[in-house]
């Protein structure tokens, strides 16, 4: 068995410290978000919602079930756990980052799209009418 040198025992705990605590902080904000959006179901403004409002119900509850397994996979420090866990933020992050970016891109894409056709397409066409 080989011995780990102390910066990497150091920086070893040091993350699973910090996954130990972003884990509490998932789980008291999803089960706070899942006792919010239970509590306003039978409010009527959200009725027309209702099956978004299920599926981030749901949604709520499955990223909860993955957090406490997790969390105790990094209390126990059990290796397999804490790779799953982090492969499973790894791809949630990265697809936040996406969704992020196309929440940023595609209203100026559409933006683009509406000043070629509006101002660029018809001084073409206008030009082309003069000649």
């Amino acid at each position: 068995m080989a011995i780990e040198p102390r910066a990497a025992r150091c920086c070893c705990c040091n993350a699973r410290i910090t996954l130990i605590v972003l884990l509490f902080f998932y789980i008291f904000v999803g089960a706070i978000g899942a006792i919010y959006w239970i509590a306003g179901t039978s409010d009527h403004a959200y009725q027309k919602y209702h099956t978004y409002l299920l599926c981030y119900r749901v949604w709520g509850f499955v990223g909860l079930a993955l957090y406490i397994p997790l969390l105790y996979g990094a209390v126990k420090r059990q290796s397999r756990i804490l790779m799953a866990g982090f492969i499973y933020e790894t791809i949630t992050a990265v697809l936040i980052g996406v969704l992020c970016l196309l929440v940023i891109i595609m209203p100026s894409v559409q933006s683009m799209i509406c000043y070629l056709y509006l101002i660029v397409y018809r001084e073409a066409k206008r030009f082309q009418d003069n000649r």
